[in-house]
């Protein structure tokens, strides 16, 4: 876990940001257990991306559209 994190602060990127390649099920576990992401759509690629990732998308384009309003 220290060595992910290490990773994640220096490219400033959070692990919902992330798309994983053919992620076992041990890694799957451990992105469950430490950092709360479960719910993922496989790709044909065999990438999984986790929902979080779109949602995080929505919000930064709803704060975006909202600040060009302001």
């Amino acid at each position: 876990k220290d060595l992910f994190d290490s990773v994640l602060e220096t490219e400033k990127i959070e692990p919902k940001m992330l798309a994983y390649d053919r992620p076992s099920f041990k890694y799957l576990a451990f992105l469950k257990k430490y950092y709360g992401l479960h719910d993922y759509y496989p790709q044909s690629n065999s990438f999984v991306v986790f929902k979080e990732y779109f949602e995080a998308l929505a919000e930064q384009a709803e704060a975006e559209r909202q600040k060009k309003e302001a």
